[in-house]
């Protein structure tokens, strides 16, 4: 498995998850990766910059979960770099901290990202998280996908 944060720019922190406890891979993540978190938040250069750079690595058999507000801060949202993803991989989940009824509005740009996903759904609280888990359990990986 590997892990990437973003805000604008992204950077690969597998090996920090891979060898820290969770507590301080995010920790690290957080603070120590080379990512900018006091920038404001561009989803579709982090993309374009993931297709850039690991488009060739995916395969049918990779799954995203991509965790974010879809809040692109009125950047390009270069839509089609997530539908490229798409097209090489055998799913994107994509859990939203923010409630539906914001998707939308403003910044929000999760109605262009919602068509390249196999699965969207808000995600804000413990419940929400544990239907999701049910969800996937259940319904998307016993079906083969």
């Amino acid at each position: 498995m590997r892990s990437y944060v973003f805000v604008s720019e992204i950077a690969e922190v597998t090996q920090a998850f891979n060898t820290l406890p969770v507590e301080r891979a995010i920790e690290w993540a957080l603070k120590g990766s080379p990512v900018d978190y006091h920038c404001r938040s561009d989803f579709g250069y982090a993309f374009s910059r993931f297709v850039r750079t690991e488009l060739e690595s995916l395969d049918r058999k990779t799954t995203i979960l991509m965790l974010g507000d879809a809040r692109n801060n009125y950047n390009d949202p270069q839509a089609w770099a997530l539908r490229l993803i798409r097209e090489r991989v055998k799913g994107i989940i994509w859990l939203n901290p923010e409630g539906q009824w914001g998707w939308g509005i403003g910044d929000s740009v999760m109605p262009l990202y919602a068509p390249a996903c196999d699965l969207v759904r808000e995600c804000r609280t413990i419940g929400q998280l544990g239907e999701v888990v049910d969800n996937l359990v259940h319904h998307w990986w016993r079906r083969g996908r």
